[in-house]
């Protein structure tokens, strides 16, 4: 009788694993960190602090609009490792919005550290990219 109850437990865990170890499951938290769009070599670093909880999230920059981060919901994807921002705020239109935290990122978790980057641009090399540890 107890291997079939502790069968039954280990049938239950993994089944609620499977749905709640997905990457999305993994990077949830509070991080801070710095933002950098690089322009072909160093661009400026602003302080940041992300929330990820469910499928939410919140942060803020030291810097006004660099990047803009506000609050939306997100998804990821594991194949390719990725994660997608739909921001929610209304923001004025007197600053490049391409600093707007939202759309697709390749998304990389090393430990308790969150790289999240994106390539802007078709000609000219631009890349933003967050780089972020779990408080």
């Amino acid at each position: 009788m107890k291997k079939i109850g502790g069968l039954l437990l280990l049938i239950v865990c993994l089944a609620s694993c499977k749905k709640n170890c997905g990457i999305e499951h993994m990077i949830q938290g509070n991080y801070t960190g710095t933002f950098v769009r690089w322009q072909g070599k160093d661009g400026p670093v602003s302080h940041v602090k992300l929330t990820l909880s469910g499928s939410a999230f919140n942060g803020s920059s030291d810097s006004v609009y660099y990047p803009a981060i506000c609050s939306g919901t997100f998804n990821t994807s594991s194949n390719p490792d990725s994660i997608h921002f739909v921001n929610t705020c209304a923001f004025p239109a007197d600053f490049d919005w391409t600093f707007i935290l939202n759309g697709s990122y390749k998304l990389v978790q090393t430990g308790d550290s969150l790289y999240i980057r994106r390539v802007i641009g078709d000609f000219v090399y631009e890349e933003d990219v967050y780089s972020l540890r779990r408080q």
